[in-house]
């Protein structure tokens, strides 16, 4: 049998805690292994040895850690650690160098080979600090997360890793992968290493010999070559202490033994070998005497870098997080289509383009391209849904010819406003994942309104301006912020128009306007029956005033209702962007009124709606819009769906929209 050596070694950067529910002593166990392909038989990679950076960058308090990192069986625990307040950031600053030897004939294709990082989780209050120690703390421990992942080319990676738990744990674990195709070996049973080259090539056919040293000796010189590149590469941009950096930089490799010979030695007598039991002897020592002397090379670079760990970890660990961040945006963006036009009306589309829309998104998941996306090296298998359900979006922006993209750096506060009789947790899935991917935002989920949706909208308004002045003067008493941007789901956009000119003290350092589903133009184009009987029972029933005002039915002259003097209200014009975010299977919020484009018809509801833009349209300073369409492949037949209410939530509650926008977007969120 012949059988490739893979080692992995997984570094453990920080831990930091967004969103976890509970305090208490929170662990990292990591595993990784192979399983067969009828998932039945599983092959663990053993861990040997343990890496640890010596000093932390920022001293951290010990109390915050109550067990150091051990090897237990086939698993590798971090230290343990206290959670005990939202954003808490732990230095973990460790590793694991872990090897596996896994089958390498007929071909070294390594499948099914999966890390797993469990979460594990105790309370404080059921243990002592006796129970801190060593081999104690596991017997309280639960597994209450997991982050799955899948190793793709395997032979050689160097990937950055955002390790996310579920969204009851919302948590970010950085970690680095390294792996590397160290070795082969050929397990001697009942035939000899000779005997066994003779039945793979049909007793030494040249062309058999070639592809043999192509597909293993060539393999490791070249894995050899890439990897020595890269660790020599990054000595120089990781460590700027130039002593530290030409110790690592210098690798002192084996000489070649005194009978070593060139396999370019023996590829000229190749029709000798097929006759020469003697030759045939002599080349086969030859081969795996090549193969061993370049194994001894990777090694020494492969312990070399896991030593240099300590210098360059930190450094590293940025360079590879950039080089995710690209990749994932790349990935995301396979699920966009943009479209840009130049325009003199910004509120101008085309005609039937939800319909256009949604042919486009179903051609485009059965196209084979799409179904068959390479996956990532370290492929998250919760992150990217499959290509039949993944979201896919629509991009439309609407320009004029000056328009110039205004940049500002510094602090960046996002306001996250929910909808109708919803409440503030309805936005933390999206307050979360930008935790993550914009770390250094200021975010304020409002509050103001969780009790009483039912109000009159220019209250609310008022209510979150007021919310939004407050949490400013507490949080960034200088108003030390150079960008407030706002994103509201539903009834929530239209809350944020209504609060602008309450805000007016800030108008220069508006960024954002992001609206989710949101009703500009009142609910009066929608085509849903069920919808429209719904909101007549519930504004009969309940007297909910925003819905009388939703439906234009809050005064019998139309230029008296609440929507059509909200378009005449300044504010939406201070916005560096404005993003309007629809779906044509929303019927809870009509697509043109989600998108303030103009309708079809010429009724009399219509010519009050193009009032309405009219109005809008005036009051913007700025030169764009975008307009992103998004289509769901929802699944099932349930009433949601049937409804369209899915479409409405799922703005709000589909992750994978979420971070394919965030990921995506920059201009909006940097």
């Amino acid at each position: 049998m012949l059988s490739g050596t893979i080692e992995i070694f997984i570094h453990l950067s920080e831990f930091r805690n967004v969103d976890l529910y509970q305090q208490g002593v929170y662990q990292l166990k990591a595993s990784i292994f192979q399983r067969s392909q009828t998932q039945i038989d599983t092959l663990y990679a053993q861990p040997y040895m343990t890496v640890e950076k010596k000093k932390f960058v920022h001293n951290q308090a010990n109390e915050l850690l109550v067990e150091q990192h051990k090897l237990v069986d086939t698993n590798f625990y971090s230290k343990a650690f206290i959670i005990k307040y939202c954003d808490q950031i732990v230095e973990l600053n460790e590793g694991c160098v872990f090897r596996i030897e896994i089958q390498a004939y007929p071909e070294m294709d390594p499948q099914n080979i999966y890390c797993v990082i469990e979460l594990l989780f105790c309370e404080l209050s059921t243990i002592t600090q006796e129970d801190f120690k060593i081999d104690k703390l596991y017997q309280y421990q639960k597994c209450v997360a997991k982050f799955q992942s899948r190793l793709h080319n395997i032979k050689l990676i160097k990937e950055f890793v955002s390790c996310q738990f579920d969204e009851s744990h919302f948590c970010l674990l950085k970690l680095t992968i390294h792996s590397i195709l160290v070795d082969f070996k050929y397990h001697q049973s009942n035939l000899t290493v000779e005997q066994f080259m003779s039945n793979i090539t049909n007793k030494f056919i040249s062309n058999l010999v070639f592809d043999f040293y192509e597909g293993y000796n060539k393999i490791l010189l070249q894995i050899h070559e890439q990897f020595e590149n890269y660790y020599q590469k990054n000595i120089k941009q990781c460590i700027s202490d130039e002593h530290i950096q030409n110790k690592f930089g210098r690798l002192q490799y084996l000489n070649k033994s005194l009978n070593y010979r060139e396999f370019s030695e023996y590829s000229t007598r190749m029709d000798e070998l097929r006759n020469n039991v003697h030759l045939q002897e002599e080349f086969c020592q030859q081969l795996f005497l090549e193969i061993k002397h370049t194994s001894s090379k990777i090694f020494v670079v492969w312990y070399q870098f896991i030593d240099a760990q300590n210098f360059m970890a930190e450094t590293l660990t940025k360079i590879l997080e950039q080089d995710y961040i690209l990749k994932i945006k790349e990935r995301w963006g396979e699920s966009i289509f943009q479209h840009v036009q130049t325009v003199e009306d910004l509120s101008q589309q085309e005609i039937q383009l939800g319909k256009n829309h949604k042919m486009m998104a179903k051609q485009y998941r059965n196209n084979n391209y799409y179904k068959q996306l390479e996956p990532l090296n370290i492929e998250d298998v919760d992150l990217f849904p499959e290509a039949k359900i993944h979201p896919i979006v629509f991009r439309d922006v609407s320009r004029k010819k000056e328009f110039q993209l205004k940049s500002v750096k510094g602090l960046h506060l996002f306001v996250f406003v929910h909808g109708y009789q919803g409440n503030s947790y309805d936005m933390r899935l999206w307050r979360n994942n930008m935790a993550i991917r914009y770390p250094d935002h200021l975010t304020l989920l409002s509050k103001c309104n969780e009790d009483n949706t039912d109000q009159d909208i220019l209250v609310m308004g008022e209510k979150l301006a007021l919310e939004v002045k407050r949490w400013i003067k507490e949080w960034c008493p200088k108003d030390n912020f150079s960008k407030l941007s706002f994103l509201g789901h539903s009834l929530g956009g239209i809350i944020i128009r209504a609060a602008l000119p309450h805000l007016s003290k800030y108008k220069d350092k508006m960024f954002t306007y992001l609206s989710l589903g949101s009703p500009h133009l009142s609910y009066t184009l929608s085509s849903s029956k069920v919808v429209d009987t719904g909101l007549w029972f519930i504004r009969k029933w309940k007297k909910c005033i925003c819905l009388n005002q939703l439906t234009l039915n809050d005064s019998s002259n139309p230029l008296e209702t609440c929507l059509y003097k909200l378009s005449s209200y300044e504010g939406l014009g201070w916005f560096t962007n404005i993003a309007l975010m629809s779906s044509y299977q929303d019927t809870y919020s009509p697509f043109e009124s989600a998108r303030i484009q103009r309708p079809k018809g010429n009724s009399k509801d219509v010519m009050i709606i193009n009032k309405m833009i009219d109005n809008i349209m005036k009051n913007l300073s700025n030169q764009k819009i975008d307009r992103l369409d998004v289509n769901y492949e929802l699944v099932g037949r349930s009433l949601d769906t049937m409804i369209g209410r899915a479409a409405h939530i799922a703005f709000i509650d589909n992750s994978a929209l979420i971070k394919l926008s965030l990921y995506s977007f920059d201009e909006f969120f940097d």
